[in-house]
């Protein structure tokens, strides 16, 4: 006696039901946008975007004039076209914005002096960095600017 072995078509689309929900929800980033901050060499934050937002303050109280505010933003493997990086106040206000240059390669980080941040501070407390470029034009908060011992933060409107 034979037995036939074949797949149903019920059974070959659970297989593909469950591959697919497999690499779904893999906690693979690779091939998404993600960015990461650094004050001077030490990384504040990490975020993909993939991942559920977390909301990071960074606190310039103790930075000093000379530091260095790195992000690097990374769009699928890919650095940004036409980036920039904004300083917007609670309303949405955009404060200063600076502009970076095209860059080749996969890892180019956009500087901005802290001293600069602190001068903008100094007016208005509670500020919010925003990132922006060809591939992301409507931008993306990247994280709040608060002052020194500050435990609440109210983010800036997007627009």
């Amino acid at each position: 006696m034979k037995y036939s072995y074949s797949l149903r078509p019920w059974a070959v689309s659970l297989l593909g039901l469950l591959l697919a929900f497999t690499v779904l929800c893999s906690r693979a980033f690779a091939g998404t946008d993600s960015y990461r901050i650094y004050l001077n060499s030490k990384l504040l934050t990490q975020q993909y975007a993939g991942q559920p937002f977390s909301i990071s303050n960074l606190q310039l109280g103790d930075a000093g004039n000379d530091a260095m505010l790195v992000v690097f933003y990374n769009h699928c493997g890919e650095i940004g076209k036409a980036r920039k990086i904004s300083l917007k106040d609670e309303q949405g206000n955009v404060l200063k914005e600076w502009t970076f240059a095209d860059a080749a390669g996969k890892d180019a980080g956009m500087s901005i002096p802290v001293k600069e941040l602190l001068a903008l501070q100094k007016k208005t407390p509670h500020l919010s960095l925003f990132y922006a470029a060809s591939q992301l034009p409507s931008g993306r908060m990247l994280m709040g600017v608060t002052p020194a011992k500050t435990t609440a933060w109210q983010p800036a409107k997007a627009g």
